[in-house]
């Protein structure tokens, strides 16, 4: 009887066992954002960057999906008031632009790429709000010889009532050091249509660059959005780090910077 009762309770803790493993499974599987520790450690090892004015950017996908195609409605403009142009941060074969060294001029080296350049986005859902981050690259960040760093990254969250119904931005928040100014309500001026126009400059004398609302007109970069990316330039884009830094818009960092970036009270 004993040995009985053993089995039928080891049986149906097995059985519990696998009832969660399964539920943690589908747990995993409806998540907006990947788990970062898929990405291989081979991709780490391998990693492979090239010089930052030979990464050619994607062109920008005809939209299909209600959050490409809000991607695309509220993309922003960019105006360089000083320092690097922008420039794409990986290619279709998933390599890197290997960066700047923080010397000479603050733009030396980076007045733009031959082929262009590039803004990133990545939108989900966030406290019932719809978030979109716009994520910029540059070689280097550096606001004179010798200060700064390499690999500049700057990103504009913008936060929408609704991806499917949105006219008007809620509200903006633009990188400011390892924190974000954050505006609600953005006024007329800083906007062209349902475009944010966004300033790259210095914060101040000898400081890193920020992103700033200006009435300034921009560029309009070409989109690709996180979901239009091949595979092996995602894991390319997870995998990256900069001085232990890891990349604003992948799987490990998205949701913990749209928690700094939440505008509202």
């Amino acid at each position: 009887m004993k040995t009985g009762l053993f089995v039928y309770a080891a049986l149906f803790a097995a059985t519990v066992v696998q009832a969660h493993d399964a539920s943690h499974d589908v747990v995993k599987n409806v998540s907006p954002v990947s788990n970062p520790e898929s990405t291989p450690d081979v991709v780490k090892r391998m990693l492979k960057s090239i010089k930052h004015n030979d990464v050619k950017p994607f062109p920008q996908p005809e939209p299909t999906t209600l959050s490409e195609k809000a991607g695309v409605k509220f993309k922003p403009e960019l105006h360089i008031t000083n320092g690097c142009a922008s420039y794409p941060f990986v290619n279709a074969a998933g390599e890197i632009g290997g960066g700047l060294e923080n010397r000479g001029s603050s733009d030396g080296q980076c007045k733009g790429s031959g082929h262009g350049s590039q803004v990133y986005g990545r939108s989900d859902w966030y406290n019932n709000k719809w978030a979109i981050m716009y994520f910029f690259y540059f070689p280097k960040d550096s606001p004179s010889h010798l200060i700064g760093r390499s690999h500049g990254f700057e990103q504009a969250i913008v936060w929408l009532e609704n991806p499917a119904t949105s006219t008007s931005v809620l509200a903006v928040s633009l990188t400011k050091g390892l924190k974000y100014s954050k505006k609600v309500g953005p006024d007329l001026k800083y906007l062209n249509g349902t475009s944010v126009k966004l300033s790259y400059e210095r914060a101040g004398p000898l400081r890193s660059h920020v992103l700033r609302l200006t009435e300034k007109a921009g560029d309009s970069l070409p989109l690709i959005m996180w979901e239009q990316l091949p595979q092996v330039a995602r894991d390319a884009v997870n995998a990256f780090r900069s001085e232990g830094d890891k990349v604003p818009i992948s799987d490990s960092e998205f949701v913990e910077e749209l928690g700094k970036a939440w505008p509202f009270k």
